[in-house]
């Protein structure tokens, strides 16, 4: 059966659940299961979201064409330098299979703001990449300034979709991501924990636990204060990035954004950092340079966080006692983490970079499977995570991919909640078939 979706506002009103300025048209879900508005809500989230109207423009980005590491978008041209560094870093054999491995094959040689120059510490060899300056996927340019279009923004597609589980386990079927939030070291009140999050879209370079693989402190806000006007992303721990606009001194962004950004300035009006005012009435504490500095809850208990002469997150403590301690191995990957109570988590990569394996304080290891044959249709996808084994040693999850790198399949132990979702680009509908063979397919209808 074919659904039709209303009016993208009506249907922005349902997902927020904020208070609505119109009423939802009733004939819109007349007859309409809870099910079938789970699964409306699961599959067009992302596009929802990147269809949301923009109450502030933005400036081109810095940008690097795509390569074997793919597109990287900054707020400046040193951004994009330190991260294409990173991203090549994270992979032994970024792009010539046939040429010589080596571990932290570049390193920067300077940059300016039109191209980068990396060298190799294979052969000494120079290369030099060029920076433009375009608008992110999501936006388009008018006159000199970016605003949204109706495409996806890719960063807002990041991370767990905001709608009931179920459908797509987790698949945010609009772009074709696959999200997956793996718990180390559980939550416990104002205490964070430690959570890992893998995106199949997203990409974490340089990331502390190997390519793809974000964390609970991996947030950052990244900010061009030359720009005209200033330009800030702001990443979460989920791989979801926002964009904000300095106007008449205020950061704005899009209306589907409630988190609030602020300057933190010293006596002489100086910025000096950064802080987020969450929509849960927590803030967040950024250093100038984008680093997460602390974590305030409501209550006024804070979590603050230590680096060390590298710039490695080395340890993150509470204000109740717990605490965690990091480790990094030569290639500034985490090895191990030790929580207060002497718990040892250990993590093991393979030699393209990839986190395999997750040694648990009592004996058990998790594994991660990447680019299985069969699974992922489309070449060079090797970061695609194809699956995990759990503690049991039994394999746990199944995760496919189409030709164009798009999450396909979804399945657990046995065909248990196993998805399959079809893409057709000419008309935009996806066809998701459930467990029982049963599918449905679903579309937009943009005005």
């Amino acid at each position: 059966m074919a659904h039709k979706l209303p009016h993208r506002d009506d249907i922005r009103i349902m997902i927020a659940g904020s208070t609505p300025k119109t009423r939802l048209r009733r004939r819109d879900f007349s007859g309409t299961s809870t099910r079938w508005i789970v699964a409306l809500c699961t599959v067009f989230l992302a596009t929802l979201l990147a269809l949301s109207e923009a109450s502030a423009e933005i400036a081109p980005l810095y940008y690097r064409a795509p390569n074997c590491t793919g597109e990287i978008y900054a707020a400046t041209a040193g951004d994009v330098a330190a991260q294409a560094v990173a991203m090549g870093n994270a992979v032994a054999t970024p792009c010539d299979v046939s040429g010589p491995r080596c571990t932290n094959p570049f390193t920067l040689a300077g940059f300016t703001e039109t191209s980068y120059t990396i060298t190799s510490l294979c052969t000494g060899t120079n290369f030099t990449h060029p920076i433009t300056r375009r608008c992110p996927p999501g936006y388009v340019l008018l006159g000199e300034l970016c605003q949204a279009g109706n495409t996806p923004v890719p960063e807002k597609n990041q991370g767990k979709s905001q709608c009931p589980d179920g459908l797509s386990n987790p698949i945010t079927a609009g772009v074709g991501n696959k999200f997956q939030a793996e718990t180390d070291l559980p939550a416990n009140g104002p205490w964070p924990g430690l959570t890992r999050y893998y995106n199949s879209l997203g990409q974490a370079p340089g990331s502390r636990f190997g390519v793809d693989w974000r964390d609970t402190f991996d947030r950052t806000v990244q900010a061009n204060l030359a720009a005209n006007p200033p330009t800030a992303i702001v990443r979460r721990e989920t791989g979801k990035g926002f964009y904000f606009t300095r106007k008449n001194g205020q950061w704005l962004s899009d209306k589907d954004v409630v988190d609030r950004l602020e300057e933190l300035t010293n006596s002489q009006g100086t910025v000096t950092g950064w802080r987020l005012k969450r929509q849960d009435n927590r803030s967040e504490d950024y250093a100038l340079n984008g680093t997460l500095l602390s974590i305030t809850e409501t209550d006024g208990r804070v979590v603050t966080l230590s680096y060390d002469s590298l710039g490695r997150l080395n340890r993150v403590d509470a204000t109740t006692g717990e605490y965690i301690v990091f480790t990094y191995d030569n290639q500034n990957r985490v090895t191990t983490i030790t929580d207060q109570a002497s718990r040892l988590w250990t993590y093991r990569y393979d030699d393209m970079g990839y986190l395999r394996y997750v040694d648990n304080p009592d004996g058990t290891t998790r594994q991660y499977h990447y680019n299985e044959s069969g699974l992922t249709a489309a070449t060079g996808f090797m970061r695609a995570l194809t699956g995990i084994t759990d503690e049991r040693g039994i394999r746990y999850a199944t995760y496919g991919y189409d030709a164009q790198g798009r999450a396909s399949l979804s399945t657990h132990a046995g065909n248990a909640q196993r998805v399959d979702i079809s893409y057709n680009d000419t008309d935009g509908t996806r066809v998701v078939t459930n467990s029982l063979g049963q599918p449905s397919t679903y579309t937009t209808d943009v005005q």
